[in-house]
C-alpha cells in the first residue's frame, strides 16, 4: 500500500474500499461551495476528488433517489486538486460578477 501525506497525516489507499472517502472534506469558496477529499481507488494510491455543491449529478442515486454533488475534477495529488478548485473559483462567472459589483460599489464611493 502507498501512503499520501495529507496535513502531516498518512493516508493509506485500501483497494477494498475503492470509491469511499479516505479522509475529510476540505471546503473552498463562498458558502463552502467547492470541496476536495481523498478517495480510495483500486489502484496504488488515493485520488483527490473535487465537487461543486451547486451542480447536481444528472441521475439520482439508484437506492435513495437523491441527487448528489457532481464531481468536477479528479487529480492525483492534493496540490493539483487545490489548484484546480482555485482556478475554477477564479473563472466562475458568478464569482466574477460578485467581485465586479463589489468593486463598482467601492469605486463609486
Amino acid at each position: 500500500m502507498f501512503e499520501v501525506d495529507y496535513f502531516n497525516k498518512k493516508i493509506r489507499n485500501n483497494k477494498r474500499l475503492a470509491g469511499q472517502l479516505a479522509g475529510k472534506y476540505e471546503f473552498f469558496g463562498k458558502h463552502n461551495r467547492f470541496a476536495i477529499a481523498p478517495v480510495h481507488t483500486r489502484f496504488d494510491s488515493v485520488d483527490w476528488f473535487c465537487w461543486d455543491a451547486e451542480i447536481l449529478d444528472k441521475y439520482p442515486h439508484p437506492r435513495t433517489h437523491l441527487y448528489t454533488k457532481e464531481i468536477i475534477g479528479q487529480k492525483d495529488s492534493y496540490e493539483k486538486a487545490r489548484d484546480f478548485i482555485i482556478t475554477t473559483i477564479q473563472n466562475d462567472p458568478k464569482e466574477i460578477k460578485e467581485i465586479e459589483e463589489l468593486l463598482s460599489r467601492i469605486i463609486k464611493k
